[in-house]
C-alpha cells in the first residue's frame, strides 16, 4: 500500500491548478497560526484537522483547497 501523504503528492501535482503548490505537491512547509495562509478558512483548517488524513474539502476566498497536516509541534491543538 501507499502512505497518505505520497497519494496527496501525486495527486496534487495532477490536479492542483495552484501554481505556487502544485509542483510541490501541495506543500506549504510550517505554518504559523493565523497569518502565513492569509486565509482564515484555510488557516483555521491547518490547525484542527486531525493529524494525518484528508481533511476538507475547505472553501476559502482562493477556492476549495483539501487538508493534508503531518505534523503539529508546539500548538494548543495538539492531537
Amino acid at each position: 500500500g501507499e502512505f497518505v501523504v505520497d497519494v496527496f503528492d501525486r495527486v496534487t501535482r495532477e490536479w492542483s491548478i495552484d501554481d505556487d503548490t502544485r509542483g510541490e505537491g501541495g506543500l506549504l512547509g510550517e505554518r504559523i497560526r493565523q497569518g502565513y495562509v492569509r486565509s482564515n478558512a484555510l488557516d483555521r483548517a491547518c490547525f484542527v484537522a486531525p493529524l494525518g488524513a484528508v481533511h476538507g474539502p475547505v472553501k476559502s476566498e482562493f477556492g476549495w483547497h483539501l487538508v493534508l497536516v503531518q505534523e503539529r509541534i508546539g500548538c494548543r491543538f495538539d492531537n
